[in-house]
């Protein structure tokens, strides 16, 4: 028989795949959640046998803590509250304790070893206890297994344990208990702390109760239901989802493999691209001003590259030429296709030779190079979200500011924002919104800009943080770090103080794609190229329709009055024709275009021959136009379709990993397109591991995580149990004597083993170049412990091609094209863009809506849920989705026909629940008692005798 603890029937023990491997024993690693749930009951179960005092709590959760806090004031904070749920549980128990000691019980195949932590012996009653830290995740009504008292193993095993303390005929009513520490209304504000553990307000107990007669061995009902649940246990199921992540065998069962690279097919030449007439003016333009109005798949980028490759075959020198872009993604493509539009010519230059870069890059070219005017003492590296939080940290750890929450000090939630999160807020808006601190009415300013902070944000504690954004600077400066906002004041700070700088460039060209994303400062960054002795041209290439960056404080106005801005004047080129898209998709295009009124008057004009018309599907249920997306998909790819010509757009992340779980039940293969976290990033889930070993050496589940990796989650397919446990071992020995090795030696082998798993995992490879710009291991170390505890957000994008179906997010698609494009609006409209003094929200949407859309080859699908938010008698309707309804002429019609369909059955429902729990032969009189109950009642009234 099997010898099992009554917790292991629980959490990720359900799961029959994870019992293959019980025969890996591995020891865990340790966290402070788990050491502080030790303690904690240790104390209680200390004071309750009278080990303890009541005044000796607060020092006894302080010598237990672990220190390991990177924040003093948080670590106060967490070691408080901790105090006051312990002192609330042994302050409320009154009752004599009992604490026998652990029993052996058998169950069918198993022999289950239960230990209530106490007992109480109520005279009529038995309460046998285990308590919980945290909240209650358990319920006395549910059907959820292991989330509710009637689907818990382990309260049963317990219940079983208080009958064998009965006497042979003796009744009692017996209670197996969870009594959490937690309670869910439980709140760091005083006046939210119930101080009596024992009310029901928190609903932090919950018990499995039965009574009992001593010696009985006959099955109750509530037996049999437990002995299927066991049954169901023995044969094994699945774990939920939670229990999942938390599982020790999660890095090997869920194993995301870095998606196979796509190998590029090699085309057949189809004889040269003969350009239009527009396109031969911006290739041939040399001297002067120009702005290039360039519509979607106009083939903007050729016409640039082209005629750089020609200048330089004139004679121009690479170096006499700047080319500025949006996103160092299309700096590295312009400097390809320059590179080989030249090597075609019989001129051999590399990528290094062309000045292709975005604003930011230039500026922090300049301020490297001119590092010490800004005051640094070497050139300054750009702060990451990691180093950006250790820095505030620190600053709050000798500044606290009165009113944050520093229990949950990095937590970043819409219903509770942290203190990080609050700080870092307050500091980023300081900066991009150029507020004064100095200023009488930087508090007021700042708050406004921040309407999602102000519940977070009292006046008081504003002021404070503000109060602080002087010693950040100070500290950014000291350290030689500079924000990515602050490049390009810097750059001004060097230009005032030598304003012939860029003279020493001797840029002749200058060229700026996308400029429709510029703001005023990169305005004025243009100003100062145009006023070098060496300028000769400048050409602004963009589109006032594609301009969807709004939130980066980038305006389309810049392009849009171009010349007025600058007060110059200069020639205007239009490059209308589209040859990408079909004639059917430009048409949709330029109708969503048209419904805004801020822009370039300008259409696409179709070069390709007409294809299919763009489908546009309205749904009531996400599971609707989830499936239908899916099965479309999978029938593109059944049709020979590759799935790396199809994509998937849509306006939040969520959305895309809702279709990719879509996906993944078809078999069909995808990739994320948006920034990645690196956190989960299976590589940098084990480079954390293995960082983490050098403090817990012992610790086996380590190794095993890093291993998982090591064989790309094949590591039970390609190995035995006792090859895994050999491999374990032999790792967990380099590192119980890593110590004894010269420090330079012990940084030799982390990095050996971190690049052992490498392989072509771009993401992987940014996270190793953030830790080895660390100088000694040391460093490495500690901004490796830092990343785990601050880089939740820290993300990177994937920009080499991979095999799969595209998931990306609008914003992340720009510059992107595929055959075949599902567009989702499902996230597109909100309350915010339904408010009539938001139009240049809208505005800017419908241009996002337009930049989609013209992502689309050859097939457009539009979906979306018809109703955008609101209760059911209150709903307002997705305004976007309707108006591509109207453009495309089809019938809208949002009501959803199962709607009565629906009421009735839950009419039916209620009705059905209040005959379930009425007295037994009761049952709801028909219509016609119902109508002579009435009659027989009118105008009479009831009569209460006390």
């Amino acid at each position: 028989m099997k010898v099992k603890r009554s917790s292991e029937f629980r959490g990720r023990n359900w799961c029959a795949k994870a019992r293959e491997y019980d025969g890996l024993s591995l020891t865990k690693a340790k966290n402070n959640q788990y050491d502080n749930a030790i303690i904690a009951k240790e104390i209680i179960i200390g004071y309750l046998k009278g080990k303890y005092k009541l005044s000796q709590i607060r020092d006894l959760v302080s010598q237990g803590i672990e220190s390991d806090y990177v924040l003093e004031k948080e670590g106060e904070a967490r070691q408080e509250r901790l105090v006051k749920i312990i002192t609330r549980a042994c302050r409320s128990e009154r009752r004599t304790p009992s604490f026998p000691s652990a029993k052996e019980l058998e169950f069918d195949d198993y022999i289950v070893q239960v230990a209530p932590d106490v007992v109480f012996d109520n005279g009529d009653s038995l309460d046998l206890v285990i308590y919980r830290a945290g909240k209650p995740n358990v319920t006395m009504n549910g059907t959820k297994r292991d989330h509710s008292v009637k689907q818990c193993l382990e309260l049963y095993f317990l219940l079983e344990y208080g009958k064998s303390l009965l006497t042979d005929g003796e009744v009692k009513t017996v209670r197996a208990n969870y009594y959490f520490l937690r309670k869910n209304t439980d709140s760091d504000n005083k006046a939210q702390f119930d101080t009596d553990f024992f009310s029901s307000t928190g609903d932090n107990i919950v018990y499995l109760e039965q009574t009992c007669v001593g010696g009985s061995t006959s099955l109750t009902e509530l037996d049999k239901n437990f002995r299927d649940l066991l049954e169901q246990y023995a044969a094994g199921d699945e774990c939920t989802e939670e229990d999942c992540k938390r599982c020790i065998w999660n890095p090997s069962c869920h194993y995301v493999a870095t998606p196979e690279h796509l190998i590029q097919k090699t085309h057949t030449a189809k004889g040269k691209i003969v350009p239009s007439e527009a396109q031969r003016q911006v290739i041939s333009f040399r001297k002067g001003i120009c702005r290039v109005n360039a519509a979607a798949g106009s083939g903007k980028t050729e016409c640039v590259t082209e005629r750089v490759a020609q200048m330089i075959q004139e004679g121009v020198k690479p170096s006499e030429i700047l080319c500025i872009t949006f996103t160092d993604a299309g700096a590295r493509e312009m400097k390809e296709r320059i590179s080989l539009k030249c090597a075609g010519r019989g001129i051999h230059i590399s990528g290094d030779d062309i000045y292709a870069m975005t604003f930011n890059s230039f500026a922090y070219q300049i301020v490297r190079d001119q590092y010490q005017v800004c005051g640094f003492t070497k050139p300054p590296m750009v702060i990451d979200d990691v180093r950006n939080a250790v820095i505030i940290t620190q600053i709050l750890d000798d500044n606290p500011v009165q009113g944050l929450d520093y229990v949950n000090y990095t937590m970043d939630m819409p219903a509770c924002k942290g203190a990080l999160s609050c700080v870092a807020k307050v500091f980023e808006t300081l900066q991009v919104e150029g507020i004064d601190p100095k200023t009488d009415d930087a508090v007021e300013r700042l708050l406004a800009a921040i309407p999602e902070y102000q519940r977070f944000l009292s006046t008081s504690s504003t002021e404070q943080i503000i109060g602080l954004y002087e010693t950040y600077v100070k500290r950014l400066k000291e350290d030689n770090l500079i924000r990515f906002a602050d490049q390009e004041p810097f750059m001004f700070q060097i230009l005032s103080k030598y304003p012939d700088y860029l003279d020493a460039y001797g840029f002749k060209h200058i060229i700026i794609d996308e400029f429709q994303d510029s703001n005023s400062i990169q305005l004025e960054t243009m100003r100062h190229l145009m006023g070098t002795k060496s300028f000769e041209s400048l050409i602004v290439v963009g589109d006032d329709s594609q301009a969807i960056y709004g939130f980066r404080h980038t305006s389309p106005q810049n392009i849009i009055h171009f010349f007025d801005k600058l007060g110059i004047q200069g020639q205007d080129i239009y490059l209308t024709e589209n040859r990408r898209s079909t004639p059917e998709i430009i048409d949709f295009a330029n109708k969503i275009n048209d419904l805004n009124a801020n822009k370039v008057e300008k259409k696409m004009d179709p070069i390709r021959g007409s294809g299919r018309k763009p489908i546009v599907r309205g749904f009531h249920s996400k599971d609707d136009e989830y499936s239908y997306i899916a099965g479309h998909i999978e029938n593109l790819i059944k049709d020979g379709c590759a799935p790396e010509e199809i994509a998937f757009i849509a306006f939040k992340k969520t959305e895309l990993m809702r279709l990719g779980a879509e996906l993944s039940k078809l078999g069909i293969p995808w990739v994320l397109k948006n920034p990645m976290p690196f956190t989960e990033n299976m590589k940098v889930k084990a480079a954390l591991s293995l960082a983490e070993a050098f403090w817990q050496p012992e610790a086996e589940e380590l190794y095993f995580n890093y291993l998982s990796a090591k064989y790309e989650g094949d590591i039970f397919d390609k190995l035995s149990i006792e090859a895994i446990q050999s491999e374990v071992k032999e790792m967990r020995d380099i590192f119980l004597y890593i110590d004894y090795k010269e420090i330079p030696f012990q940084r030799e082998i982390f990095h050996d083993l971190l690049e052992k798993i490498k392989g072509e995992d771009e993401i992987y490879s940014s996270f190793l170049y953030m830790v080895y710009a660390n100088e000694d291991l040391q460093s490495e170390l500690e901004y490796i412990k830092n990343f785990q505890r601050f880089g939740g957000k820290a993300a990177k994008k994937m920009e080499q091609d991979y095999q799969g179906v595209v998931l990306t997010t609008a914003h992340s698609s720009k510059g992107l094209e595929w055959n075949h494009v599902f567009a989702s609006l499902t996230g597109f409209d909100s309350k915010t863009a339904h408010i009539s003094t938001h139009q240049e929200e809208r505005e800017e949407l419908r241009r996002l809506i337009f930049v989609t859309a013209t992502r689309a080859r050859d097939e457009l699908f539009i979906t979306g849920q018809y109703v955008a938010y609101g209760k059911k008698d209150d709903r307002t309707y997705n305004q976007f989705l309707r108006e591509c309804f109207e453009i495309l002429d089809e019938a809208y019609n949002p009501v959803d026909p199962m709607e009565d369909m629906k009421k009735d059955a839950r009419k039916k429902r209620a009705r059905d629940r209040r005959l379930a729990n009425a007295a037994p032969g009761v049952r709801e009189m028909t219509a016609k008692e119902k109508e002579e109950y009435h009659r027989l009642t009118r105008n009479s009234y009831q009569l209460s005798l006390v």
